[in-house]
């Protein structure tokens, strides 16, 4: 049984690490776009608003890609 409670300590530990790199990278991404005035939708590429990267800077997705992107996740 501690066999596989230390296998799943271990994988949450992986995920864990896994989601804050991903996480760091779209921080560093999105303003490094902001910096370099390069604010584009990582899925229709169009502009993305300032006003929607001065609310949530890390987006990488215009509004509407991300609630067609929440949609298909059902979140």
């Amino acid at each position: 049984m501690s066999d596989e409670i230390d296998r799943a300590n271990d994988y949450a530990s992986f995920a864990n690490e896994v989601a804050l790199k991903n996480y760091a990278q779209n921080q560093h991404s999105a303003k490094q776009r902001i910096i370099d005035d390069v604010v584009m939708c990582d899925d229709c590429e169009n502009e993305i608003p300032l006003n929607r990267l001065a609310a949530k800077p890390d987006c990488i997705r215009c509004i509407d890609c991300q609630l067609a992107y929440e949609k298909e996740l059902k979140l």
